[in-house]
């Protein structure tokens, strides 16, 4: 794909503690009000209006949940992706000519197939 290792970051992601979690300050929290991260910061500058360490924070707490969710679509998309080039590498028509509508390459792009 792109050489990234899609299971060893579900793994990770599997291992670390169950979201979801919130960033209060410099301080990251889990589920059930332990601590999961503790940022700090030597850029006392801004990004987005916010302080960058608590643009740091709510970005690691929003990843604990984003980061399955995107790997669940990068499956999806590859497993539809996976389904055109089925269709593309299946038998062809008189003079090698693509008998596969446009309604069949839809399809399988939507995962209706």
């Amino acid at each position: 794909m792109t050489g990234l290792d899609l299971a060893a970051i579900r793994e990770r992601a599997h291992n670390a503690t169950p979201g979801p979690w919130e960033a209060d300050r410099p301080q990251v929290w889990g589920p059930n009000g332990e601590s999961v991260a503790f940022v700090s910061s030597h850029d006392p500058g801004e990004v987005s209006g916010q302080p960058a360490w608590e643009a740091h924070a709510v970005f690691i707490a929003h990843a604990r949940d984003d980061v399955p969710a995107l790997l669940d679509l990068v499956e999806t998309l590859a497993s539809r992706l996976n389904a055109v080039r089925e269709l593309l590498d299946g038998p062809l028509g008189e003079d090698d000519e693509c008998t596969i509508s446009r309604d069949e390459l839809r399809a399988a792009l939507d995962g209706d197939q």
